[in-house]
């Protein structure tokens, strides 16, 4: 659990720091998937896996969707 809570804390990070956007509905799915992966292998030396990340970053979007009724479909299917 501690894993997954460090990944999306990271993710969370990334994007606020790393990308432009300003609303969270402006999350793509290359910045689910392919940059966010890219940028942890270069920024973070621990032993997740690209699964890990995959898994961490679906379950809080799913987190989001149930929980607080927000829903970011675009990285809910590029998570699936």
């Amino acid at each position: 659990m501690r894993k997954h809570t460090s990944i999306v804390e990271l993710f969370i990070v990334f994007i606020c720091d790393y990308t432009d956007i300003e609303t969270i509905e402006e999350i793509t799915k290359g910045m689910v998937n392919s940059h966010f992966r890219k940028w942890y292998k270069r920024k973070v030396w621990d032993s997740s896996t690209e699964s890990d990340l995959r898994v961490a970053l679906k379950k809080f979007f799913q987190f989001l969707s149930t929980e607080k009724g927000i829903t970011i479909q675009t990285a809910l299917n590029a998570l699936k």
